[in-house]
Formats: structure tokens, sequence, C-alpha cells
């Protein structure tokens, strides 16, 4: 409980902030706005962790975020209220990230329960804040087709990928894993190629080749071991 408040705090603000967002910004410039946490990371940890700024990591960290950039056309960005809000979302995770590590590194805090207690708080958020907004709680869906994909959202986007963010979190460095969590947009790109029919861009092609080489250029680099 002790860390698994403070860190569903932290992630409720996550899922506020990037939800508000996406609903007024153009999904490229939200894929790439989101991918900053690549870049946050690595100061957020400095400052929490009190670390050192690995020079390696810095300028893979840098490739990745390029390679969001092409992959999501390279076109330019308008900072509106949205971009800012999503932003936000990006440093809340590379905090939620940083945190983790921090929060959970001297006591033995199963992954799966720590995932339990952050859910529990962002849905008890959420249902505060909807009472809040709303006099009166909006009717719910009854299509099928929404409750499905809910369902897949719900268990497999939220609680199984928070759960093994929460496990890697205690086997390797928040930059690190702020890297490998930077691959989604390559592997969303691919996904609507394969399933999608959508076809990249020469361009697109170069963004996925730099973040390919970034996570290449993690993986093959010894992580320093963790003390005790």
């Amino acid at each position: 409980m002790r860390p698994g408040l403070p860190l569903g705090l932290i992630l409720l603000g996550v899922f506020i902030c990037e939800t508000q967002g996406v609903a007024i910004i153009s999904a490229g410039n939200a894929a790439f706005l989101i991918s900053l946490f690549v870049i946050f990371t690595p100061l957020v940890e400095w400052l929490v962790c009190r670390g050192r700024l690995d020079r390696r990591l810095m300028l893979a960290s840098l490739l990745s975020l390029l390679g969001v950039y092409w992959l999501c056309g390279g076109r330019a960005l308008h900072l509106g209220r949205g971009e800012w809000l999503v932003t936000a979302a990006a440093l809340l995770r590379a905090c939620l990230v940083c945190y983790t590590r921090r929060l959970t590194a001297h006591r033995p805090v199963p992954a799966l329960a720590l995932t339990a207690v952050q859910t529990g708080v962002v849905a008890a958020g959420s249902w505060l804040l909807l009472l809040i907004t709303f006099r009166a709680p909006p009717p719910l869906p009854a299509s099928w087709q929404f409750w499905g994909i809910t369902l897949y959202l719900a268990l497999f986007a939220t609680l199984f990928a928070f759960f093994a963010q929460n496990y890697a979190a205690g086997r390797t460095s928040p930059s690190r894993l702020s890297l490998l969590l930077g691959t989604e947009p390559l592997f969303g790109a691919l996904l609507a190629a394969l399933l999608l029919n959508e076809h990249l861009t020469t361009s697109g092609w170069i963004g996925g080749g730099c973040i390919l080489a970034s996570l290449l250029m993690v993986l093959t680099r010894r992580s320093a071991p963790r003390h005790a």
C-alpha cells in the first residue's frame, strides 16, 4: 500500500492528461509527444535516484525520439492545450517509472500486488472525478462491441502492460525501461501495416530504423549490477 498509493495517483494523472490530450489533437502528434518520456526519464532518474547521466543512454533516447518524429510523419507541432496535456502525461510517465524503482528498491513488493493497488487508486479516482464532473453519471453504452474493446483495453493494454512494467522496474534501470517502452510507436506502425494495410512512407521506415538502432544500443550494453 505504501508505494502503491502514490504510484497510483501518478498513474491517474497520466491517464487524465493523456486521455484529455488525445481527444483534442491528432494521433500522430500525440504519439510523438508521449514519446518524450524517453528523454524525460534519464533526467528524472538523475534527479530522483541520484544517479548519473549516461551519455550512451541519452544518445539512444534522442535517437529514439527522432525516430518517432519521422515515424509520425515529421510534421511541425503547434503547442496548444492538447499538446501541453500530452507532454505533461509524458513527464508523469517518466516520474512513474523512476518512482516505481525508488519506492520498491529496498522492500519486497510483488509486482501483481503493486499493480492491483495502482489499479484500485485509478478506479476510485476516476469514479470520484466522474461524480464531481457530472451531476448524474452518463448512461453506459449497451453495445457488445464497446464492452469487448473495453475489456481488451482493461486486461491487456492496461493491467498486463503495467504489471509487466512494474515487474521490469525492479530488474533494470528506469532509463533502459523507458527506451524499451519507447518502441511502442514502432510496433503500432508495423501492426497497422500488417492488419490495416497501411503503408509506411520512406521517412517512416527511417524512423523505425532509428528506434530499432536505439533499442540495439541499449540491449547490447551490459547494465551495471544492482546492489542490495
